[in-house]
């Protein structure tokens, strides 16, 4: 079919200062996959040379006087590091409703007498987080092995469960998830394979205690956990293999948990979550999050190696699937352009993710992501992290997932501490997390970083709880603060975990953010650690000041209203040439005759200037800009067909 060429005059009169900075080397880090995250050998111990020396041999700084009212609280004690290692997991929970936060965790057998640390304990308070009971339960007793029937469990995550209409904390339960070592894995990673979960009352006691085999689905290490208030099931994003294959099954697990007359029963679905090889034949999943909003919507977002016809080979990128029935159906909604971040960087570089990621939902029903994004490494799948070459992002949607925007959260001074022994060492970086209100208007987005001033060090060994927060009801942000500097707990937020919902705080208007973290007792993550409890970080209303400033993220995946019947009408081409000056010009493939719209934005996401074409041809058409007064600079082009968007970067030279 011919094609037909259209000129689009778009006057455009943003102007954009030309990419001429290098990002700052710092160091260069790489990341743990799913897979390499699930390969700890059953003595726990990495295989890499510890080199790192314990933390008490390196703090050089000071705790000054504290002038802020963080409580630190004890709620507990675990054998070791480990259950609270690789990123932060859903393991501290605060529900609103009855004003009550738990935090699940393993055991540590000298202190509860449980046969192993693979038994589960955990920590529940049910006024707030002011008074906590510690060591409740067991939640899950092993049989003390690292084989089924009851194997050792790892990594827990957790939340509260609580019947419709009830107010009284007592009413409410702890439930658990948790992967166990069954040892039908395959290759590295033999030792895995069992799936355990049960509840108990908030107030404590023995919980019912079930660990599911499946002889074809091995499980690793859950990464997120969420709890859908639509119909009150707990939902887990988790790493998934082929245990007859022995190779990773190129699908994101989900977990489902429904709950039975006085039990905990979990009923499973896989949604198709493809991750191309890379040039090796790898996959590449680094991180999982997943997350609920209202009416059923729900979305489960990954940092992955998407696809390299049309992304790097060597990087990792933000992914989003979204349902709109609690999870009967997923939608592939998003597939982000990393270059798209070079508006806010300009380093003219190659860009990856970082190597955590958490998500929210608004009120809006819109999804909220936090991640590090930053230029990317000599390796496949590294990122440098000199201060200033990386920031931490809120990268969200405003329409259901078609269009995405980021909004640069921070640049923290640190990225990633080490913590070791004699014979281990775990690296954690800032951990991002976002806790909002049960309304979903207030939105918490938190880390851990360390000031570099005080403490001598240019690692994330001394963090403090950070935190910028938004209203989306007024698009208003707080500024960055520092919730624990000059406190009791300045310095010592390390393996920090940030709750889903925040509680109300002492008085109205003001917001508490339920965090918990953790003490290396023993001098190093091999040997007992205590978790601890900070009551007392408040973000209030007044604090709400300072306007956003957004910026267009290109989106491979074009989305329509109707998300999950996975049809389309149109696609949508690259510019070409790009860079450019003077014209360019796109393909668009519509499947029937249309009218379109061709929407221009500048790098502030303002709209400079539109076009629309009446009834255009089925099958491929050639629409030329007329680029001759653009300033220099990037610009997104955004193509409306019906009620289906699809949005491109180009840059004008």
């Amino acid at each position: 079919m011919m094609k037909k060429l259209l000129i689009c005059g778009l006057a455009l009169t943003f102007s954009m200062a030309a990419m001429a900075q290098a990002p700052n080397q710092g160091k260069t880090v790489k990341g743990l996959t799913l897979q390499q995250k699930g390969h700890v050998v059953n003595g726990e111990t990495k295989t890499t040379p510890s080199t790192a020396p314990a933390v008490a041999g390196l703090r050089k700084g000071f705790n000054p006087p504290s002038t802020q009212a963080v409580n630190v609280i004890a709620i507990g004690q675990s054998a070791n590091a480990f259950g609270s290692a690789f990123g932060a997991k859903t393991a501290l929970f605060a529900h609103p409703t009855v004003n009550s936060v738990t935090m699940v965790y393993r055991s540590a057998p000298a202190v509860t007498g449980d046969i192993s640390s693979g038994c589960l304990r955990f920590g529940s308070s049910t006024d707030g987080g002011a008074t906590w009971g510690s060591n409740l339960g067991p939640l899950y007793t092993s049989n003390g092995a690292n084989a089924a029937p009851l194997a050792n469990a790892r990594y827990p995550q957790a939340i509260i469960f609580n019947p419709t209409g009830n107010t009284v904390a007592a009413n409410a339960s702890v439930s658990y998830f948790a992967p166990t070592l069954a040892g039908f894995g395959p290759g590295a990673n033999s030792a895995w394979g069992g799936l355990a979960h049960g509840s108990t009352i908030i107030t404590g006691g023995t919980a019912t205690a079930t660990e599911d085999l499946d002889a074809n689905n091995g499980y690793l290490i859950p990464d997120g956990g969420a709890l859908n208030l639509n119909d009150n099931s707990f939902w887990i994003s988790n790493g998934y293999f082929d245990v007859v294959s022995g190779d990773y099954a190129d699908t994101l697990l989900l977990a489902k948990g429904v709950w039975a007359a006085g039990d905990y029963s979990f009923t499973y679905q896989k949604i198709a979550a493809p991750i191309a090889p890379d040039l090796d034949g790898t996959r590449t999943l680094i991180s999982t999050s997943i997350a609920w909003g209202s009416g059923g919507v729900g979305y489960v977002a990954m940092l992955a190696h998407d696809d390299y016809t049309t992304v790097l080979d060597s990087n990792a990128a933000p992914i989003v699937f979204k349902t709109s029935d609690n999870g009967a159906t997923w939608t592939k909604v998003a597939s982000l352009d990393m270059s798209s971040f070079d508006a806010l960087f300009q380093f003219g570089v190659p860009y990856t993710t970082a190597f955590e990621l958490d998500m929210t939902v608004d009120n809006n029903n819109n999804a909220h992501l936090i991640f590090g994004v930053g230029a990317l490494g000599a390796s496949a799948y590294s990122m440098n992290t000199g201060a200033g070459s990386w920031g931490l992002f809120d990268v969200s949607t405003s329409n259901g997932g078609i269009s995405w925007n980021a909004q640069l959260l921070a640049t923290p001074q640190t990225f990633r501490g080490e913590f070791a022994d004699a014979g281990n060492t775990l690296q954690e970086d800032s951990r991002p997390q976002i806790a909002r209100t049960a309304d979903g208007t207030k939105l918490f987005f938190t880390w851990f970083d360390t000031d570099t001033t005080l403490f001598f060090t240019t690692d994330n060994l001394f963090p403090d709880v950070h935190t910028i927060a938004l209203n989306t009801v007024t698009g208003l942000w707080t500024p960055e603060t520092n919730l624990t500097a000059g406190s009791s707990a300045d310095g010592i937020c390390i393996f920090g975990n940030v709750s889903p919902f925040s509680l109300d705080g002492a008085t109205a208007g003001c917001y508490k953010i339920p965090v918990s973290i953790l003490a290396l007792t023993g001098g190093g993550p091999s040997s007992q650690s205590d978790h601890s409890y900070l009551d007392g970080l408040e973000i209030c209303d007044a604090a709400f000041t300072v306007a956003g400033t957004t910026t267009p993220i290109d989106n491979f995946v074009i989305t329509g209203i109707n998300e999950n019947n996975g049809q389309v009408s149109f696609d949508l081409g690259q510019n070409f040439p790009n860079p450019f000056n003077g014209s360019t010009q796109f393909n668009l493939n519509l499947v029937k005759s249309s009218d379109v719209t061709v929407e221009v934005y500048n790098v502030l996401g303002k709209l400079v200037k539109s076009a629309t074409y009446e009834n255009l041809q089925a099958g491929v058409n050639t629409i030329a800009i007329n680029a001759s007064d653009l300033s220099a600079g990037l610009y997104s082009y955004r193509v409306v067909v019906g009620s289906e968007m699809a949005t491109r970067t180009m840059i004008v030279k």
